[in-house]
């Protein structure tokens, strides 16, 4: 019936059929597609179902536009621009230009002089920092891509240095000095947990067990003088 009313075709009806169908009154078509009939028709006088009929008829066809209008938004495809923004040739594009994007640099990351050559022949893969407001707190700006100076300031005895390597930070952990394990201090170049600890305490004395750490796992990125072979390999 629905189907009918929507697409205003009158099915071919006996006169006994349409003798009962005018006994029940008009079919009125709801707003959300529903049909129902009146409840009071019969109690109508011949007059008022007259003007009820007329009005009925008249709805039924506002509503039956509109929800043909309905239906016809909805069978409509997305906006070109849509489709385009999640399809596989737009994100392709979007994954080159990031891979393309150069690596955001982080603030330099200083050790200690017995560092150093750990670091360099890649037995060392990870620093452990406090990054408190009385600790180093520019290290919590490092994210995992960052690429950063590994200086040595003591080495030189000087407040600045020129860096001894390029780091890449690869992961960032959170835990505290308590936590600390012994397969983070092996990748520190240590030997157990409580030397990470004491190691720990020669720069922060104040540092408590309770206290939060910044774990920074990286990879060497480039050794002294790789940086400038390559720009010169490049002209």
């Amino acid at each position: 019936m629905l189907l009918l009313l929507l697409s205003g075709s009158v099915p071919t009806l006996s006169e006994s059929d349409r003798q009962q169908l005018d006994a029940l009154g008009p079919v009125a078509l709801g707003k959300d597609g529903s049909l129902h009939r009146l409840s009071n028709w019969a109690e109508l006088t011949a007059g008022g179902r007259e003007t009820a009929g007329r009005l009925i008829a008249a709805r039924n066809e506002k509503r039956r536009m509109r929800l043909l209008e309905e239906q016809a938004r909805a069978a409509e495809p997305e906006p070109e621009r849509t489709q385009a923004r999640w399809s596989l040739r737009a994100f392709g594009a979007w994954l080159t230009r990031r891979l393309r994007r150069p690596a955001e640099e982080g603030p330099a990351i200083d050790f200690a002089p017995e560092f150093v050559p750990q670091i360099l022949d890649g037995r060392k893969a990870a620093t452990t920092r406090y990054v408190g407001v009385d600790g180093e707190p520019l290290l919590s700006r490092l994210k995992v891509g960052h690429l950063a100076n590994a200086t040595c300031r003591t080495c030189s005895g000087r407040a600045s240095a020129a860096p001894f390597a390029r780091l890449r930070i690869s992961r960032l952990e959170r835990t505290r000095v308590d936590r600390l394990n012994g397969t983070l201090a092996a990748t520190e170049g240590l030997g157990s947990a409580d030397e990470l600890r004491a190691t720990l305490r020669r720069f922060y004395p104040h540092l408590r067990d309770a206290d939060p750490v910044r774990v920074l796992h990286f990879a060497l990125e480039a050794r002294p003088g790789e940086d400038e072979q390559e720009a010169v390999a490049l002209t």
